[in-house]
């Protein structure tokens, strides 16, 4: 077995990636250590997250982890455009994080250009402290 076949096997699997807590009407989407090379997993995103929030009818406030997340350079224009149709079909709000200055910026640019607001904070703590001001925004 090849590393990257092996590597493929420790991670989790795209499934188990998403958490909804309903009480909090809380989306969270767990990306840590996930990889996105082509258009296949951009859909396979789109469809997990469509099979869990389109039968709630009601939009989320979701809040995304992006440490040691990694995304191919030519990937990135079908993926930012699969974020600005989810959030807005489904969010309220979102916020998101990672450590990863340079991945902050390029998701950041991204999701700019395609007038979503990226929101991509440094650490978990930040990106939950600002989905609480979204959510008292958007209650007032």
């Amino acid at each position: 077995m090849d590393g990257s076949n092996r590597d493929d096997l420790l991670r989790m699997p795209l499934e188990q990636r998403f958490t909804y807590h309903p009480r909090q009407k809380e989306f969270f989407v767990n990306f840590e250590g996930h990889v996105v090379r082509s258009q296949q997993d951009v859909a396979r995103i789109r469809q997990a997250v469509e099979a869990i929030l389109a039968p709630l009818r009601h939009k989320v406030h979701a809040i995304v982890n992006y440490e040691n997340f990694t995304i191919f350079p030519d990937i990135v224009d079908a993926y930012s455009a699969m974020v600005h149709d989810l959030s807005d079909r489904f969010y309220a709000a979102a916020t998101r994080y990672t450590t990863n200055g340079f991945l902050r910026a390029k998701l950041g640019d991204a999701l700019n250009r395609r007038a979503v607001a990226p929101h991509i904070f440094e650490s978990a703590d930040e990106a939950r402290a600002h989905l609480g001001t979204l959510k008292d925004t958007i209650a007032n």
